[in-house]
C-alpha cells in the first residue's frame, strides 16, 4: 500500500487506460461483497440520481466485489445505461491498483464494525464516504469526519449521490481530504 501511494500517478493513469476513463473523471470506489448488508444497491442509485445532475457528469463508479446481488445489479446499470464499471472480484494483489486509480471510496454498509477497506483506501489517501452504520469513524480512528471522511445515515442514496455530487464539483477538496 505504500508503494501504491507511492507511485498512485503512474498506477492511476495506466489502470484507467486499461478501463478506458479519463484522467479527469471522478471515479467513486465499493470494494466488498454485494450483498444485502453492504448496500451496493444504494451506489447504484447514487449512480442513478447522480446522472441527473450536471456537477457529475464526469462521475463513474467502481464496483469491485462479487456476490449475490451482481446480477440485478448488473442488469439495472444495462437497462438504465448508469456510469457503473463492475471489476468483480479482485484478488489482493491487484487491489492496491484499483484503489490507486480511484478518487473516492463509498462504503455504505447497513453493519460492519471495522471494515479493512476504511484502512486500506485511507493508506492510499482517499477520501471515504461511510454511513453511519459503519465503525472505523471517530476523531482517533480511520475515517475523521471533517478531515478525510464525510458520514451519511445508511440507506440514504440520495444523501450518497449529493456527497459525490458535491466533491465531484470541488476537486480542491477532495485533495484537501486525501491530505
Amino acid at each position: 500500500y505504500r508503494d501504491a501511494r507511492a507511485n498512485r500517478h503512474a498506477i492511476r493513469a495506466r489502470q484507467r487506460a486499461e478501463w478506458n476513463v479519463g484522467a479527469d473523471d471522478i471515479l467513486v470506489l465499493t470494494v466488498g461483497k454485494l450483498s444485502q448488508r453492504k448496500r451496493a444497491s444504494d451506489v447504484i442509485e447514487a449512480a442513478a440520481i447522480c446522472c441527473t445532475s450536471k456537477a457529475a457528469s464526469k462521475v463513474c463508479f467502481v464496483i469491485a466485489g462479487d456476490g449475490v446481488e451482481l446480477t440485478a445489479l448488473r442488469q439495472r446499470v444495462q437497462r438504465e445505461q448508469l456510469p457503473v464499471l463492475f471489476l468483480g472480484f479482485v484478488n489482493v494483489d491487484q487491489l492496491t491498483k484499483v484503489y490507486a486509480a480511484c478518487d473516492l471510496i463509498a462504503h455504505p454498509a447497513a453493519a460492519d464494525p471495522h471494515p479493512l477497506v476504511m484502512s486500506e483506501a485511507a493508506c492510499i489517501c482517499m477520501p471515504l464516504i461511510v454511513s453511519d452504520r459503519v465503525g472505523a469513524v471517530g476523531p482517533t480512528d480511520i475515517a475523521r469526519e471533517g478531515a478525510n471522511a464525510i458520514v451519511f445515515p445508511v440507506g440514504d442514496a440520495a444523501a450518497l449521490a449529493r456527497i459525490v455530487c458535491e466533491l465531484a464539483a470541488d476537486p480542491e477538496r477532495i485533495a484537501r481530504m486525501s491530505a
